[in-house]
């Protein structure tokens, strides 16, 4: 089965990298039935509006993240695609080696690729474990 993981053109134009991510890129065999993640670098943080008259909405509690004097990250939804927007390189490219990483050893629960992407993206093993799922099979914690 095809699972369509195809970054919408309409955005490409004024980013300065992206790539598919998430439990469609990740899983194999792929989750079919959940929206299609996209890990955005932008150039500048004036580009969020670009997004936003795109059509895409911010989630709120991602949003004053990405405003607020300790940026990171922030995300953003339209139909069945999340976008999780950064200005951020050295942090996009820990996403994606997460993502590259949590693909090669197919990390299936979403419980356990969330607390891999923790731990790649922030390096904190103690408050990571603390929240690790006890009935979890994830073996790098």
């Amino acid at each position: 089965m095809t699972v369509n993981t195809e970054i919408p053109y309409e955005f490409k134009e004024f980013v300065k990298d992206c790539f598919a991510g998430g439990s469609r890129v990740i899983c194999n065999p792929p989750v079919t039935d959940t929206d299609l993640d996209i890990c955005v670098l932008l150039h500048d943080k004036a580009d969020l509006g670009t997004l936003e008259g795109l059509g895409y909405v911010p989630c709120p509690l991602h949003y004053d993240v990405m405003m607020g004097a300790e940026y990171s990250f922030c995300t953003f939804r339209k139909g069945e695609i999340n976008l999780i927007v950064t200005c951020d390189d050295a942090l996009f490219e820990r996403y994606r080696l997460a993502t590259e990483w949590a693909t090669k050893i197919n990390i299936q629960n979403k419980e356990d690729r969330a607390m891999f992407f923790m731990l790649v993206k922030y390096g904190d093993r103690t408050n990571v474990t603390a929240k690790m799922n006890p009935q979890s099979n994830f073996p790098f914690v």
